[in-house]
């Protein structure tokens, strides 16, 4: 009979939510071996944009691509993150505009990651 051999699982999955007064945005993070993917939404689960984005040697800021969709605020937080862990980043964005709440999102979104999935 074979030995079974155990291994480390290659993704992990961390989910938290928050909230600003009524909303409560929610986020889900899965680790994988090389990347990350997060999406970010409300109630009423939904995709409609994916962003790629990579941080290269040739450039200071790390290059973008929208998968599926449009959405600038999806864009622009793809990029800090794949800045800030070093590895290609997805994002999928779905969060109605309400006055400055991308900007709070995103604030979120980069203390979380700073305090928490950051290994400096």
């Amino acid at each position: 009979m074979a030995d079974v051999e155990l291994v480390e699982p290659r993704i992990q999955i961390k989910q938290w939510r928050e909230l600003l007064m009524d909303t409560t945005i929610h986020f889900q993070l899965y680790e994988l071996k090389d990347s990350l993917y997060l999406w970010i939404g409300t109630s009423t689960p939904s995709m409609n944009n994916l962003y790629l984005s990579i941080q290269t040697d040739f450039d200071k800021y790390a290059s973008v691509m929208s998968v599926m969709g449009n959405n600038a605020n999806a864009s622009s937080l793809s990029a800090k993150l794949a800045k800030l862990m070093a590895r290609p980043c997805f994002v999928s964005y779905n969060v109605e505009a309400m006055g400055d709440l991308h900007e709070w999102v995103q604030m979120k979104v980069l203390e979380k990651f700073k305090s928490e999935f950051v290994s400096v």
